[in-house]
């Protein structure tokens, strides 16, 4: 298998967010993690600064 690691755009935002958000909820295992009243986590608070 070939890896390839590229920089993300800003055009990935909304695919990284999801992705985080399974991210997150393989996490609440181990954290208070919850969802909100949308059914989401809530989004790191630095994630603006990745």
């Amino acid at each position: 298998m070939k890896v390839v690691i590229m920089k993300a755009a800003l055009s990935d935002r909304t695919l990284i967010e999801n992705l985080l958000q399974l991210y997150v909820y393989d996490f609440t295992e181990y954290t208070d993690a919850s969802i909100d009243e949308n059914g989401v986590y809530q989004i790191m608070p630095d994630f603006e600064s990745y």
